[in-house]
């Protein structure tokens, strides 16, 4: 493996733009460039420098016959063990907040079945209205034709006339917050928060309408996680952590913890945090308030995990410093 090849792996798992890598060794973005595309290499200084920054010998650095090969670490901390159990989905927040109770399934039942019958109603209403304006009632028949058009006009007006106000206050007022109650999600945020804060945790969701926090020890300052589901589904201790990326992809935010496990071998704990809501486009019918929400959820997540990434960063630092 080349050394342009190892440098560019380091740097990139190390979370660290060719600018950032430069202004920590005190060089311009372009000597990092041609580094990493075999135009130069760094002299001895320098070697020095990436070799603490990325905690692999010099001499492994310049063996383009040995793959990249971390070095034990010489301060009084060692690796110790990360707990992964698992990872959040990115529909996570949409099976949450549609699980409702008994009581709220009953509600939203019996509003949804009067804005259903009420529409139903309304075009029976047409359709008995048109019957009788386009039946004969001249001829032959004009006597059956003037009596079903007698009965079916006031019919077919007073139902429309009913299934209009049934449809209106089903839609207006009948268990108008019906989606907005949730008991299972507020539950769900309750549990988690009492949780951590028994625990002495600074926590912060990493979505409002999400049960998934990030959570940083307070009391030992040693080690940060993901809690859900009633657990702390990961546990990087904070000489573990390598680095926190996020990537934007298509209506989801990509989130990789990367980190160093027991062995000293890197690993990614990553999962996807979802900006669709389809249970928000029952609360809000306007699809303008409802764009509105969702890029407003996606600069709430992403402002989020930057907040987390300086957090875990600064603490890594003095870590190093301690």
């Amino acid at each position: 493996m080349k050394f342009s090849e190892k440098l560019l792996t380091l740097r990139k798992q190390h979370g660290l733009s060719q600018d950032d890598l430069a202004i920590k060794l005190d060089i311009s973005r372009q000597a990092v460039y041609k580094w990493e595309n075999e135009q130069s290499k760094p002299e001895l200084d320098k070697l020095k420098i990436l070799s603490d920054l990325f905690n692999v010998s010099i001499d492994n650095l310049l063996d383009d016959n040995a793959d990249i090969s971390l070095r034990p670490l010489n301060n009084k901390k060692s690796y110790s063990e990360v707990i992964v159990l698992d990872t959040p989905k990115a529909l996570m927040a949409e099976t949450v907040n549609t699980n409702y109770t008994d009581e709220e399934k009953k509600k939203i039942k019996i509003r949804e079945s009067m804005i259903k019958y009420g529409v139903i109603g309304m075009l029976v209403a047409v359709a008995m209205l048109l019957i009788a304006f386009i039946l004969p009632i001249s001829g032959p028949q004009t006597e059956l034709g003037l009596t079903i058009f007698s009965i079916l006009l006031p019919v077919g007006f007073i139902l429309f006339a009913i299934a209009g106000l049934t449809y209106y206050i089903g839609k207006k007022f009948v268990y108008k917050n019906c989606y907005e109650t949730r008991t299972y999600f507020y539950n769900e945020k309750s549990n988690g928060e009492t949780h951590l804060k028994q625990k002495g945790y600074e926590y912060v969701m990493l979505q409002h309408d999400l049960p998934v926090w990030f959570f940083y020890d307070l009391v030992n300052d040693d080690k940060f996680g993901i809690y859900f589901n009633g657990k702390e589904q990961f546990v990087c201790p904070i000489q573990n952590y390598v680095t926190l990326t996020s990537e934007n992809l298509p209506n989801s935010l990509k989130v990789s913890f990367t980190y160093f496990d027991v062995n000293g071998e890197i690993k990614e704990y990553a999962f996807l945090l979802s900006f669709v809501r389809e249970y928000v486009s029952k609360i809000l019918e306007d699809s303008t308030d409802l764009s509105f929400a969702l890029d407003g959820l996606e600069k709430e997540t992403i402002q989020a995990i930057s907040e987390i990434k300086k957090r875990i960063d600064a603490k890594k630092e003095t870590s190093k410093i301690a």
